[in-house]
């Protein structure tokens, strides 16, 4: 069972994923968020397509290139720590 956490990640990754897709625009987080929400909603039932996004995602964290309104609410939480 996926946990909230878990589903967090996996949109954050997802919405890094468009954002980089669109040219690193800014002011297009929450469209992000939501399309990238949508996206692993509707794709609850496809676990190596949700796995590669949060692959993809772990990378671009560890190296630094999530901004912090695409990070998603967990990661924003540790950020402000």
């Amino acid at each position: 069972m996926m946990t909230d956490l878990d589903k967090d990640d996996l949109i954050r990754a997802r919405a890094h994923q468009i954002w980089e897709n669109e040219g690193c625009p800014e002011g297009q987080e929450a469209d992000h968020w939501a399309r990238a929400t949508a996206e692993i909603e509707a794709g609850a039932g496809q676990p190596d397509a949700a796995q590669s996004a949060a692959d993809s995602g772990e990378r671009a964290e560890e190296e630094g290139n999530v901004p912090s309104a695409v990070a998603g609410p967990a990661a924003r939480r540790r950020a402000a720590r």
